[in-house]
């Protein structure tokens, strides 16, 4: 989970064009649930068959899908003015809000059956396995427009 928060985050953060406090501080809201993964998946671990454990992992993973689009709300609105990245990234804030969604209401069946849970939390990385494209492709442009000569 962490890897693919990381490796899209990264990628996220190539698609800023300034740096605004607001930026900051949503990066750093974002950072900080990300730091608690490892925290509430050692306690999933150590209490697989628990409600509690699973049901606060989820809860996590939904603050971290809530900050990505707080994140990501802002650097749309740095992107207002390309109609093709404003509605890409409409189209993606989209997705990190029913992830969020999903997320959320994984937790709550946790406390019905676990099983449920885990297999939504298995379900919902899958379409963030690889990185985005579109962003991808304009931090490469970015990068080759910057040495060439």
């Amino acid at each position: 989970m962490v890897a693919i928060m990381w490796v899209n985050h990264h990628h996220l953060v190539h698609a800023v064009q300034h740096v605004t406090a607001r930026l900051l501080w949503s990066n750093l809201n974002l950072l900080f649930w990300m730091s608690l993964i490892p925290f509430v998946t050692d306690f999933l671990g150590r209490n697989r068959k628990a409600s509690f454990p699973v049901s606060l992992y989820g809860v996590d993973l939904t603050l971290c899908g809530f900050a990505f689009w707080v994140m990501r709300w802002e650097i749309a609105r740095q992107h207002q003015h390309d109609p093709g990245m404003s509605e890409y990234h409409s189209r993606m804030q989209l997705q990190n809000l029913f992830s969020a969604f999903l997320y959320l209401t994984a937790a709550a069946l946790a406390h019905v059956s676990i099983y449920i849970a885990y297999f939504i939390y298995v379900l919902i990385p899958a379409p963030y396995f690889l990185p985005e494209k579109k962003l991808a492709a304009d931090s490469d442009e970015r990068m080759i427009s910057r040495f060439a000569p």
